[in-house]
């Protein structure tokens, strides 16, 4: 059984993946955080396997939250749940020790995969990641697949 933490300040989004990874008959929710610091909480008192989390919620970035993390419970592997794909927060997201990073524009499937990668000791990019694209050390980790480069957010002009 695969013990699991969901940290996101968005209640729709903590809703939404809990009700996809109740789905997974190995997978195990044991906790819920809408901040970083009742996350870091959490992973102290119950140190699942994975802390799934935003990249950014109010009180402390997932950055911060996954470098701690490596302190508190070294045997929890962390995976990054962002809105942003671009190479630098990737970059910044592996360099903090997270195994994982996930588009939470990406296919649903995406997150069970990365449970499973992270937790088989591999790295994962995800679909819409390329390790081409980041910048920084990722040759200790083999990512264990990735179909495109890293796209940077599109800057509109002002008409």
């Amino acid at each position: 059984m695969v013990t699991i933490v969901l940290a996101d300040d968005s209640a729709i989004v903590r809703r939404g993946a809990r009700a996809l990874l109740e789905q997974e008959p190995d997978f195990q929710l044991t906790g819920e955080a809408s901040s970083g610091q009742e996350a870091l909480e959490l992973v102290k008192e119950l140190a699942p396997d994975v802390l799934v989390t935003d990249l950014e919620m109010a009180d402390m970035s997932g950055i911060a939250l996954a470098k701690r993390v490596r302190e508190v419970s070294p045997k929890t592997v962390v995976i990054m749940f962002s809105m942003y794909r671009a190479a630098e927060y990737v970059a910044e997201a592996l360099k903090a020790g997270a195994r994982g990073y996930v588009v939470k524009g990406s296919h649903a499937s995406e997150l069970v995969q990365a449970i499973r990668e992270v937790t088989a000791g591999r790295q994962y990019l995800g679909q819409l990641l390329s390790p081409r694209g980041i910048p920084g050390d990722t040759k200790n980790s083999k990512p264990s697949r990735s179909a495109r480069p890293v796209q940077k957010p599109e800057h509109k002009k002002d008409c």
